[in-house]
């Protein structure tokens, strides 16, 4: 029996080697994968929409036949019970199957531009998938509906939120990855690949290029939401622990949500900062060259016309900082976080606290949970930690224990403050100057149409809409 275990903890300690080492060849795998799923690569592994992520009703059904169902329940059970170290002993090496066949089994159909790889050429690939199946938080059944929804909300004082772009489209502000999103508007305008605007490495050769298209996510308002609102009603309540933002428009500060209630963890426009000599203004200063596509300069450091540029290979560190990485001094950079740059260390901080620990509900706001490391947050709680999602449309990449789907979250949040008993709490917070008046005529007027589909997600829409659907 010593022996047994003994030769189990070698293959974890190997495979968790292999696993590492794979990693490269997995992500040229997934992007093929992901390439003839699509009919286009976008680098974006995080929206690889493989079945062995679906929700427990879809995720390894069977597609053939009870017996291979059988297989691939046993598989999962395996799977989670023993990690993908013994799934890989027991399937692989004891039960003799192919690298193929076991994909096959997971519902995994590779496209016929991998139809001569061999086992060994495909193993990263299942490595990655197993990887990433076992870690995959698991819905609490418990969880289901609206009502369950309301009473986490009036039970729990430690409740995190995390928010994206979706937040602020009610205001007219464009979120980022939708198709009509703001990286959607870039592609229109020419640029090739859109995401190379928040590159820092192509903002220190060419700042010009962010700023040419800056003007089109500055902040034009600091009027909140009714959804920015209903966060704030969290903190009033004392049932707010940590507001965690990925939006760079700083309305959280116009609404309210206390400093150090809130983790701003791509940083904002509130700030701007020379990438020369550091000196730090208010955002603000810099807003009249934005809107007319003027790259800001410097006052302390310099305001001469800009250098010539150097010729240069592109570092794939994030962290260079020496005189050829900054090719025109003086230019001030808004204080939000470009790809290539590490996040504030505020956010490093709160998700190594204590506090992340005491999250006694997630309760995620109009964001696609895309972008690493933020996205992250949600495998950083305990498993038992309920979790409510809030968007447009539903993701397929992760599961929440109830999905809320509504064109504007203003509609959400309002129907939650009506069965909370909040409904005056929020129209008193939002019916004020600094609140978008519009935004929250439209989220108390308006009717709403209340659809559930099982076992855990709602449609709340206008009924006008769905009136005019119908026809």
């Amino acid at each position: 029996m010593l022996q047994e275990e003994e030769n189990i903890e070698d293959i974890d300690r190997v495979s968790e080697l292999s696993f590492s080492s794979d990693a490269s060849g997995a992500s040229l795998l997934l992007d093929v994968l992901q390439g003839a799923k699509n009919g286009t690569s976008d680098g974006d592994d995080e929206s690889i929409d493989l079945n062995v992520y679906e929700s427990e009703d879809e995720g390894l059904q069977s597609t053939a036949s009870k017996e291979s169902k059988e297989l691939r329940d046993e598989m999962r059970h395996v799977l989670r019970t023993h990690g993908p170290a013994r799934f890989l002993e027991r399937f692989l090496h004891q039960n003799k199957m192919s690298v193929r066949s076991i994909l096959e089994t997971l519902n995994i159909n590779l496209p016929e531009v991998l139809s001569d790889f061999s086992d060994e050429d495909l193993l990263p690939l299942l490595k990655y998938i197993l990887k990433h199946e076992a870690s995959r938080r698991l819905k609490l059944p418990q969880y289901n509906t609206l009502d369950d929804v309301t009473n986490l909300i009036q039970s729990c004082d430690n409740i995190i939120v995390l928010t994206g772009a979706g937040i602020s489209t009610s205001l007219g502000i464009p979120d980022f990855r939708s198709d009509d999103g703001f990286y959607a508007k870039l592609a229109e305008h020419g640029l090739s690949e859109p995401m190379e605007m928040f590159d820092i490495h192509v903002f220190r050769e060419d700042p010009s290029i962010f700023y040419k298209f800056a003007r089109e996510i500055l902040p034009q308002t600091t009027q909140f939401s009714p959804t920015h609102a209903f966060i704030r009603l969290l903190e009033k309540k004392g049932k707010l622990n940590t507001l965690f933002t990925q939006n760079i428009d700083n309305l959280e500060h116009y609404a309210g949500i206390s400093p150090d209630k809130t983790v701003q963890c791509h940083g904002s426009f509130a700030k701007a900062t020379c990438v020369q000599c550091r000196y730090e203004i208010d955002g603000t200063d810099i807003y009249e060259d934005i809107r007319k596509q003027r790259v800001p300069r410097c006052s302390k450091c310099g305001q001469g016309p800009p250098k010539r540029k150097r010729t240069r290979e592109r570092s794939s560190s994030s962290n260079s900082t020496d005189a050829d990485s900054i090719v025109e001094p003086g230019v001030f950079k808004p204080n939000i976080t470009f790809f290539g740059e590490q996040l504030p260390e505020t956010f490093f901080a709160k998700i190594g606290s204590e506090e992340l620990r005491k999250c006694d509900l997630l309760i995620c706001i109009g964001t696609s949970l895309k972008v690493a490391p933020v996205s992250e947050v949600i495998g950083l709680l305990p498993p038992t930690t309920p979790q409510v999602y809030i968007s447009r449309t539903q993701l397929r990449h992760t599961q929440f224990d109830v999905s809320l789907l509504s064109p504007f979250s203003d509609w959400v949040v309002v129907e939650l403050c009506r069965r909370l008993g909040w409904f005056r709490d929020l129209k008193k917070l939002c019916y004020n100057n600094r609140c978008y008046q519009p935004a929250a005529k439209r989220a108390f007027e308006t009717p709403l149409d209340i659809q559930f589909i099982e076992p855990s997600t709602y449609i709340i829409d206008s009924k006008l809409n769905k009136e005019s659907k119908k026809k």
